[in-house]
Parts: structure tokens; C-alpha cells; sequence
């Protein structure tokens, strides 16, 4: 078996079999959340990149997309138009360019990988969640995220439930 690729590959692979120049001024065809360095899971196409692709893509293990039409529906990739719908601002909240981090006990905090749920809670924003080998975030509104895949600044990447194995993680602890 091959070693994973990273976004930036799966992209130089593209642009490798396209058969005309790329257009590397172009404020299309960029990453809008991750970055280059992103080891890819899955790739999944589409002709809009819909809020409901995106949950679908998510479900079937799909960590990347390549939409044919403008990620906002908007000619210059505005956001403004779903600036304000919750559950964007959800996940735009760990979202900070170029990838979601926050600081924990006084460290760099990176967010690699993550997924909405279902659940809410009454604690502040911000909070910690631990259950049993689950690792969760207080979002504003008592929404929750779950973090899948972590890295505390000097260390190595690794799954949340390694994370809280090694870091004694307690529930109610703040980040930022």
C-alpha cells in the first residue's frame, strides 16, 4: 500500500495531467480550510460545494472536495453571504486561516481534524469535553465539536484518544 497524499500532491498531481498551463494569480483553486499539507482521506467532487456535500462528503470519509463552481457561489469566493448562518460560523469559529488552532495550557493547540454533533451543552465556550476516550469543544450557543485529530505545539499529530492517554485531559478545562 502507497503512503497517503497530502492535498498539495493531490493538486500537483492535477496539474500535472491537465494538458494546458495552470493559472497560479487565480483566486479560484486554492484551499479554503487546511492547507497543502493536509494528508487527504478522500476526494469527492461536485458541482456546488452545498452545505449538505459537505456533511456528505464528511459521512463517507472525504476530507477534501473539488467543487466545479466557486466554494461560496459567488464569483470571488465571498463569504459574506453565509457569514452569518450558525452552523458555518460553527465551524469557522476553529477555522482561522490557515488551519484551526487555539492555545491549551499555555501551548499551540492545532485542530487537524474535527466533526460536528449533535450534542449541546450548558458549559462556557471554549470548555473541554472528556468522554472516556472522546475529546470535545464547547462551541458558542452550547453546540459541541468533536476533535478527532490533534497536535499540541512540539509534539507529533495524533488521534485525540492517544492525545488525552498522554496529556491527562480533564472536562472543563479552557482553551484560549
Amino acid at each position: 500500500m502507497s503512503a497517503p497524499l497530502t492535498a498539495g500532491e493531490v493538486v500537483a498531481r492535477i496539474k500535472s495531467h491537465l494538458g494546458f498551463p495552470w493559472r497560479e494569480t487565480t483566486y479560484r483553486d486554492t484551499f479554503k480550510f487546511g492547507g497543502a499539507d493536509t494528508v487527504v482521506k478522500g476526494i469527492a467532487t461536485t458541482m456546488f460545494c452545498s452545505y449538505d456535500t459537505i456533511r456528505r462528503a464528511a459521512a463517507a470519509g472525504c476530507n477534501m472536495i473539488v467543487p466545479h463552481e466557486d466554494t461560496y457561489w459567488n464569483d470571488h469566493d465571498d463569504i459574506s453571504i453565509v457569514s452569518e448562518d450558525p452552523s458555518y460560523n460553527r465551524w469557522r469559529g476553529f477555522q482561522p486561516w490557515p488551519g484551526a488552532y487555539t492555545t491549551l495550557r499555555g501551548k499551540k493547540f492545532i485542530i487537524h481534524h474535527m466533526h460536528t454533533t449533535d450534542t449541546t451543552s450548558s458549559q462556557t465556550a471554549g470548555q473541554l469535553l472528556v468522554q472516556g476516550e472522546e475529546l470535545f469543544a464547547v462551541c458558542d450557543e452550547g453546540s459541541v465539536l468533536a476533535f478527532d485529530e490533534v497536535q499540541l505545539e512540539g509534539k507529533r499529530r495524533m488521534s485525540a484518544a492517544e492525545f488525552l492517554r498522554g496529556y491527562q485531559i480533564k472536562s472543563g478545562e479552557q482553551l484560549g
